[in-house]
């Protein structure tokens, strides 16, 4: 079916909270912490992130993030599996200082997709991840939260050691 230009104006919703926006992209590169700053606002309810190639400079230290300043109030449940399982791997009770997304490797690029929901709300934020590494046992799906009833503007990104990380990070904002 064909559309004439008048027609596909009117098939783009008015205003951008209901597309994928991006707020912000970065890459970064021997890096303890990646600090995301501004990232959440009124603008938007819910967020995507999106990290490529995302390495550590030696090991294979936890993949952590944390909301803000906030240092309790996160639960999360993290499960791996490869092409043929899936297990209940980890998980954090509600007074865990950060949510654990993975594991990182410095032979193999982690690739990893999250849905932040609420965080600059006032109540509880929400998360699902999903990444996959093939030499850090394959990939991993975590649910988790932020239990408190906080609104955060930032996130941190770090790893369990003091190794580097290297990588690139985008930020979209959408409303549904």
């Amino acid at each position: 079916m064909a559309y004439t230009s008048s027609q596909v104006v009117q098939a783009v919703p008015t205003g951008i909270n209901s597309a994928l926006v991006l707020i912000t992209s970065q890459s970064f590169s021997g890096s303890a912490t990646v600090v995301v700053s501004n990232a959440f606002s009124a603008t938007y309810k819910n967020y995507k992130v999106i990290l490529n190639n995302v390495l550590s400079a030696s090991g294979t230290p936890d993949f952590l993030l944390k909301f803000g300043s906030a240092t309790t109030n996160y639960t999360w449940s993290l499960g791996n599996g490869s092409s043929t399982t899936f297990n209940d791997f980890s998980s954090g009770s509600n007074s865990t200082s950060t949510l654990k997304l993975g594991f990182l490797s410095n032979t193999e690029n982690v690739q990893m997709s999250m849905e932040i929901l609420g965080p600059f709300l006032t109540n509880r934020t929400f998360l699902f991840n999903n990444s996959i590494s093939y030499q850090v046992n394959g990939f991993f799906s975590m649910v988790g939260m932020h239990t408190g009833a906080d609104s955060f503007t930032s996130f941190t990104l770090s790893n369990s050691t003091s190794s580097n990380m290297s990588g690139t990070l985008e930020l979209y904002g959408y409303a549904i």
